[in-house]
């Protein structure tokens, strides 16, 4: 039997778990259910995923199911075997991953609004301040990582890697009109951990295929110049 990630097609808040579930070291059979905005209602009454909420992961044999992203993700990075190597591992995986929703959450309110001006000032603004600070922040704390390491403490990334990459990728995609795709390029070791994630042969094998030629996922991984 296998896993069902229910999500819709575009990258969002499952991608960090598909993207585990693509590269396992430990393979797992698990399908990648991609719903429709248009008939989200009509999954809800049929699914009825915990707290009505994508994404959601249907366990093998009727088992049960999982919600929320961050929940999801460590549960899947056990499953494929890519969990960190140790409690503190652990850990600085959970702060890397925290750290990538609180970078997000300086455009969220930009998402709410409806007049698309109002939108693109609220990002141009975000990305003036407090996402330059995040990007600061995030640019150290990648460099005091180095260059041939992952937050997992393993040869390959787990949860907190792809999660860092999946968020750069949304900013680098020109997705949110208002944040140019080169807004983190000034920052050497994001553009290094960005470039280093995209050339894994999984993430390749990813991006190659036919169902996510999407411009958001192809935009978010082209390199900077």
């Amino acid at each position: 039997m296998s896993y069902t990630l229910h999500y819709f097609g575009l990258p969002g808040r499952a991608e960090v778990a598909r993207l585990l579930c693509h590269t396992a070291p430990k393979k797992i059979a698990w399908v990648d259910k991609r719903h429709d905005f248009a008939s989200w209602n009509e999954t809800k009454a049929s699914l009825k995923p915990t707290f009505g909420q994508l994404p959601c992961l249907a366990l093998p044999d009727g088992a049960g199911s999982l919600a929320q992203s961050s929940a999801i993700d460590r549960y899947l990075a056990v499953k494929t075997g890519a969990e960190p190597k140790d409690e503190f591992a652990w850990a600085r995986s959970d702060e890397t991953y925290a750290f990538m929703e609180d970078v997000f959450q300086t455009l969220a309110p930009s998402l709410r609004m409806a007049d698309e001006a109002q939108k693109i000032e609220a990002r141009e603004a975000a990305c003036a301040g407090p996402l330059r600070e995040k990007l600061e922040m995030l640019d150290a704390h990648l460099a005091k990582l180095g260059g041939a390491a992952w937050f997992s403490g393993l040869d390959f990334p787990s949860y907190a890697d792809y999660s860092c990459w999946h968020w750069l990728c949304v900013l680098r995609s020109e997705w949110l009109e208002g944040v140019p795709g080169d807004v983190w390029a000034k920052y050497p070791a994001i553009v290094a951990f960005h470039a280093r994630v995209t050339a894994l042969p999984g993430v390749v094998s990813w991006l190659a295929l036919s169902e996510n030629q999407d411009s958001l996922r192809q935009k978010g991984a082209a390199p900077v110049a």
